[in-house]
Formats: structure tokens, sequence, C-alpha cells
């Protein structure tokens, strides 16, 4: 079957998008979503006699004697989940890849293994389960190997120059581990791009936050593409530890110049000797990640350190989504691309307006709508939320 239309927006894994297009995309950008792999996952849900044995939404293992990744505890998320009170529900997770010999065992056996891990970590005792079932979920996690980043990067820029109506939303279609609100405001925004006519808002930038992971200058950003997280490299050297007596071997990632923070405030520090003992030079750290390396430089220059805080403000109800920050000394900065998206909703909730005009309207509704997402950030700011 052949459809046409003006967008196509798809949530399809990479992988599987690429090989599948016609006109098909060039050898050289066909091979890399080849080795993009996606995990898959199963969740073995046991029904158990009640005992507290732990109240955390979840919980990761890192018991090498156990397959279990982590357990969810239903309850917490909602009583409503487990309305017995005398029982328990939790859900085994176990990472795995479509028929490797995890996921093709049979569910009796699965249950059984649940059982075991369960008991042997502590979490049950011998006839507290009750029963238990089976839920298995394919393509449930991109997985971040060594050269992923370039392997992406490598196949968005074919994307977006040969076919620029072709709009990839969601974890597996950008294969990037948003979670779910995360995904869904990818195809929200697409939509109102599409909408607009032009792209208001960058989907690679959702999820782009300092409180989850760390990035570099947008420069350095832009040569592993945007958007995408830092992940452990593979060991290719090891160094003896620089702590005395320490007799243990650390690991030197293969694409990183620096040992931890410490070391790359130490080396900055080196090419900033000039600036050592002067009355005029402050070394002013961005919390967290930057104050261990200014703590470095200031101590080998001979220089005051001080720190400067800095807060993002979260759009209400998708608090990840950054609309503006506030700092020491009063700064407060606001995105006026989101809060324009904030006023928008806020004004068709209000009149009941369900057909979105097409672009930005015109001049004078513009700045109306400017003006009242400035005066929403703001008070959003006043009033500490």
């Amino acid at each position: 079957m052949r459809l046409e239309s003006e967008h196509v927006i798809s949530s399809a894994p990479m992988r599987e998008l690429i090989n599948g297009l016609e006109p098909a995309v060039s050898k050289k950008q066909s091979a890399p979503p080849i080795r993009s792999n996606i995990a898959d996952f199963l969740t073995v849900m046991l029904i158990l006699k009640n005992r507290d044995a732990f109240h955390d939404n979840w919980i990761y293992i890192h018991d090498p004697s156990v397959k279990v990744g982590r357990i969810q505890n239903f309850r917490s998320w909602s009583p409503e989940m487990v309305p017995d009170p005398d029982k328990a529900c939790y859900g085994l997770e176990y990472f795995c890849f479509e028929h490797d010999g995890l996921w093709d065992s049979k569910d009796e056996d699965l249950i059984a293994l649940a059982q075991r891990e369960l008991i042997k970590i502590g979490l049950a005792r011998e006839g507290d389960i009750l029963d238990g079932c089976v839920v298995r979920q394919k393509k449930a996690y991109p997985v971040y190997d060594d050269d992923y980043a370039e392997h992406v990067a490598t196949i968005r820029d074919e994307l977006d120059r040969r076919y620029p109506n072709l709009h990839l939303v969601g974890r597996n279609g950008m294969h990037k581990y948003n979670n779910q609100d995360h995904a869904m405001m990818t195809a929200m925004l697409c939509a109102e791009n599409i909408i607009a006519n032009t792209k208001l808002y960058d989907l690679w930038q959702v999820n782009q936050d300092a409180e989850y992971h760390e990035a570099g200058d947008a420069p350095a950003e832009q040569t592993v593409g945007t958007a995408i997280r830092l992940v452990p490299t593979r060991v290719t050297s090891y160094a003896l530890s620089s702590r005395p007596k320490a007799n243990c071997l650390a690991a030197v990632p293969r694409s990183s110049p620096f040992r931890d923070r410490a070391d790359a405030g130490r080396q900055l520090a080196e090419n900033l000797l000039s600036y050592a003992g002067r009355d005029d030079v402050i070394v002013l750290a961005l919390p967290r990640g930057g104050v261990p390396v200014a703590f470095e430089v200031a101590q080998r220059l001979g220089v005051p350190l001080d720190v400067f805080v800095v807060r993002k403000l979260g759009v209400p109800g998708h608090e990840e989504l950054a609309m503006g920050a506030i700092a020491s000394g009063g700064v407060r900065v606001l995105n006026e691309d989101v809060a324009l998206r904030l006023a928008r909703c806020a004004i068709d909730r209000r009149d009941g307006h369900r057909n979105r005009t097409r672009g930005i309207g015109t001049a004078g509704t513009y700045l109306s709508r400017r003006s009242a997402a400035a005066g929403f950030a703001w008070a959003n700011c006043d009033s500490g939320r």
C-alpha cells in the first residue's frame, strides 16, 4: 500500500526506518543503524504476602548472583494497584534481547526463577509467593554503545538533508533514552513545528538537562549529535591509582583526557598560571560538576573560590522541561519559545479553542501571547513554583 502525505512522523526504531525507506538512503548511512541495538525487556509480576520489605517505587539489584536487574513495588506507585492490604505485588524486571535464552523461556520457568531470586535477595520467604505472570516488552531500551552517538548523528544528517518532511519522535524513533513524558513531549512539539510550518522547537533538546547529565559546550555537543547523552566508554588502558597505598588499578576511559573532575581542574590550572596570585582574579564555580574543577584551579593559582548558584525553572507538569532559570544576584532568564507555547496552551484552554491557527498569527496576537507568557513565567518565579 502506498500513501502520500505532506509530513511523516515516525516513532519506529531508527534501524528499521532507515532500512525501509524508499528511495533508499546511501550505503554509508544505512550501515550504522545495524549496530544500534534496542534491548528488550520482560517483567515477572509476583503476588505475595505483604511483609513491607521495601517502600521505594523501585530498587536496582546489583547482586551478580541473580539475573533480575530492577524490582518495582506497585503498591508504592499507588495503593489502588494492590487493593488487598495483606498482599504485595512486585515486578521483577529482566533486561534481555528478543529470542535469547531468557526471552524464550516458558512463563512458568520465569516465574520460578523470579521466586528463587526474590527469596535469595531477602525480599520474600519460602511460601510467600501466591501467584505470578509474565509480560514481555519488545524494543524497550535503546542501547548506548561506544559509537552510538556518531551513528545517530550520521543518520540525522542524512534524513535532514534528503527527507526534510520526515520527523523522528519518541524513544525508539530518536534512539534516545527518553522517559514516557519526554517521548510524548517530542511528538507534541513536532506537531507544533508542523502547524507553524517552521522549526519552532529542536526536538533533540527535549531531556537535554544538566540535572540529568552533564553536557559540554554547544560546539562540542554538535560533533557527537545534539542532546546525546554521555556514556561510559570501554576501558582501553589501565593506570596505577594516584592514591598512596592503594595497590589497585584505575580504568582510564578511551575518549577522556582526564581521570576525573579534579584532574581536569589541575590540567586547566596549568594553562592559567599567568593569573596566579593576582588580586583581581576569582574562580567562580557552577554547581554541581563545576565545583571540584574550580577548587583545583583556585588552589593552584592561590586565588579565592566562590560559587554561582543557578536553578532551572521547570514547566508546571513537565518539570524536566526548562522555561528559564534563576541565579545568584537576582538574575532571571526566560526561554521565550517555551513560555510562548505555555501561553498559547493557556489561551486555548481558556477559550476552549481546539483548532489552532496556522503559524504564529498576526503581529498583535504574537505580541499579546508573548506578553502573557512572560507574565505567566514571572508569576511562577515570584511564587516559588
